[in-house]
């Protein structure tokens, strides 16, 4: 039985290095594909958030409106009901129209959270684009450690 020693030889070494090399080009290059794709999905995401927020302001406008006008239909058919009914005590008329204009006030206060709502969601886009857009301060690589000074070799 005989056995054969496995030497590496120079060219077969050559092809491992070569290949070491190549599979850390490939690495870098991939590492840096993917930090570019994410820096153009965050860009991407951005622009849809700001068209999510423009459509849904534009949407809260023509809701609020269709319901401004059929709110205030309502509440002046109410209360013109109201005033004509000869039976209704007075103080259950006033009742009535308090309770008409609280509900128009609670639907303006509402507009005005959703309206406030949106607002804060667009200055947030903004300020992490305005993060984004800054340029990227890399810190300053710690210099190496001096030795003492006092433990120099004298040369014989």
């Amino acid at each position: 039985m005989t056995t054969t020693k496995k030497t590496a030889t120079p060219f077969a070494r050559f092809d491992v290095l070569g290949l070491e090399n190549r599979i850390n080009r490939l690495r870098k290059e991939l590492d840096s594909r993917i930090k570019e794709t994410r820096t153009v999905a965050k860009k991407r995401t951005l622009e849809l958030g700001d068209r999510v927020i423009k459509l849904e302001r534009t949407t809260a406008e023509s809701a609020f409106k269709l319901v401004d006008r059929v709110h205030d239909r309502v509440a002046k058919g109410i209360v013109t009901q109201v005033e004509k009914v000869s039976w209704l005590p007075t103080e259950a008329k006033a009742i009535v129209v308090d309770w008409t204009h609280l509900t128009i006030s609670g639907r303006k206060g509402l507009q005005n959270a959703v309206y406030r709502t949106l607002d804060h969601m667009a200055d947030l886009l903004s300020r992490i684009k305005a993060e984004d857009a800054k340029p990227v301060v890399k810190k300053a690589a710690k210099a190496p450690k001096k030795k003492p000074a006092g433990k120099a070799v004298a040369a014989a």
